[in-house]
Formats: structure tokens, C-alpha cells, sequence
């Protein structure tokens, strides 16, 4: 199943309401170059400016962390949005030719490793045993969507960590996944 702008306005708003989460006036614009941050904001005014379907710091809190696999799919998005209506798809914006899942996944893997190598630095179990038991508790980076813009500073927080600490409270959520269920390809 392909999946569109359309059908990921309703994922963004089932992921966020799951994840309570909210966007900060001063965080930076989005990931990516310009011509994603376009596709970001285009698909944000179309989903909740114009269409009504997630609240906008919801849509924007998703989509700021998607990164793009190219610049010209994410323009003919954006474009597309312009003209678009709110019950009619628009071609050019298929999810799945436009977010680099890759990246989403790669990045999601990298945090749950800082987090496992830090355990073991601590005492804790191995690296190996401390993955094998996130895969076991149903942690799934291959779901990974979107990387919330404080994925820089939970890893700093991570690196800075004392052991004993509690996990840093700019860690919470900054991995937005697809729901069950729903795919992009």
C-alpha cells in the first residue's frame, strides 16, 4: 500500500496522540535542506491550516523530523499541496518516494545503541544482551518515521550521562514511528 499526504495526516495524528507531543517556537525549522523544510511546512499548512485534520504543533513536531530522499520529489510535493483540496490525494506527495526511511531508521538505531553502550559502561548488561532485549520488549527501529529535532541534544545528554541517572527527559519521544499496521511502501 502507497501511502500519501493524506493517509499520513491520519498517522501523525494517531502517532502524537500517543505521544502527548508538542513544538517549541524556537526550535530550528526542520531536517533536511530547503526543499524539505518546504515539503514540511506545505504539508503542515495543508493537513491543519487548510484541512483541519491534526492540530499544528502535532503536524509539525512529525513532520520537522522527516528527513527527504531527494529535493525534486519533496518540491513537487509541496507544489502539489498548493493546489490540492482536502479530499483529494495528490500523486506527487507518496510518502514513500519522498521520506528517507533510511536515515529515520539509521538514527534510531544509533540512539538505542548510546543508550546500550552506556549501560554497559555503567555496569550494566552488555551491548548485545541490552539490544537483544529491546527487540524481545517489541523496540522496532525499522518503524522509525521521523526523528524529533532533540535527537542532537538527547544524545549529548546520553554521552554526559552519569551512571544511576535516570534517562534525560530530552530523550522521551524523540523516535516517532509508524503505528501497527500502517506502512509507507
Amino acid at each position: 500500500m502507497r501511502s500519501s499526504i493524506h493517509g499520513v495526516v491520519l498517522l501523525a495524528s494517531s502517532v502524537l496522540s500517543a505521544c502527548g507531543a508538542d513544538s517549541e517556537s524556537d526550535e530550528p525549522m526542520g531536517r533536511g535542506s530547503a526543499a524539505c523544510q518546504d515539503f514540511q511546512d506545505a504539508t503542515c499548512d495543508f493537513a491543519s491550516d487548510r484541512c483541519g485534520v491534526v492540530a499544528r504543533a502535532s503536524c509539525d513536531t512529525t513532520f520537522r523530523g522527516i528527513r527527504c530522499v531527494n529535493d525534486e520529489q519533496a518540491t513537487a510535493c509541496a507544489n502539489a499541496l498548493n493546489a490540492a483540496t482536502c479530499s483529494s490525494a495528490s500523486p506527487q506527495c507518496e510518502l514513500d518516494a519522498i521520506v528517507d526511511r533510511p536515515a529515520a531508521i539509521a538514527s534510531c538505531e544509533a540512539l538505542y545503541q548510546a543508550f546500550c553502550d552506556h549501560n554497559a559502561k555503567c555496569g550494566g548488561q552488555t551491548v548485545g544482551d541490552c539490544m537483544a532485549d529491546a527487540a524481545a520488549m517489541g523496540f522496532d527501529c525499522s518503524q522509525a518515521l521521523s526523528i524529533d529535532l532533540r535527537y542532537e541534544s538527547c544524545l549529548e545528554a546520553i554521552d554526559a550521562l552519569m551512571c544511576g541517572s535516570p534517562t534525560p527527559a530530552v530523550c522521551r519521544e524523540v523516535v516517532l514511528v509508524l503505528p501497527p499496521g500502517v506502512s509507507l511502501s
